[in-house]
């Protein structure tokens, strides 16, 4: 069975505005029912919209899978924290519970945040690598 995928906002956001030669991928993926929806992704999304956009966009997100939120995330940040942060790393906040809800989840990241890869494979979180078709 393949894997499933928690989408970053920076992959949805190219594919939105349909200016990424990597669209494909995540074409592929909606295809095969693999996306994983992060809350926090969705909300990222929605602030970005103007008013007008916003009922068709979260009519669009509401067919993606949902990542169900967990308390526990917040103590895994902060036992994990020192080990992200090692080496200067600076990261944003929503970028990093996103990560570890990829590794919480046992799940794929598909990011194409430079920062973002950095973090993930600081902390061991399997990225989805995908081809250039």
């Amino acid at each position: 069975m393949p894997s499933l995928v928690l989408v970053d906002t920076c992959v949805f956001v190219d594919f939105l505005r349909e200016i990424s030669p990597l669209n494909g991928a995540l074409r592929t993926l909606v295809r095969e029912d693999r996306v994983i929806l992060s809350p926090l992704v969705r909300l990222e999304l929605l602030q970005g919209v103007r008013e007008i956009e916003r009922a068709k966009l979260a009519s669009f997100l509401d067919g993606f899978i949902r990542l169900e939120g967990d308390e526990q995330l917040f103590k895994v940040a902060e036992e994990l924290l020192p080990l992200a942060r090692r080496g200067g790393l600076s990261f944003g906040l929503i970028d990093y519970l996103i990560v570890l809800q990829s590794l919480a989840a046992n799940i794929l990241l598909y990011t194409r945040d430079v920062t973002m890869l950095k973090l993930a494979r600081k902390l061991d979180v399997n990225l989805y690598l995908h081809s250039r078709r």
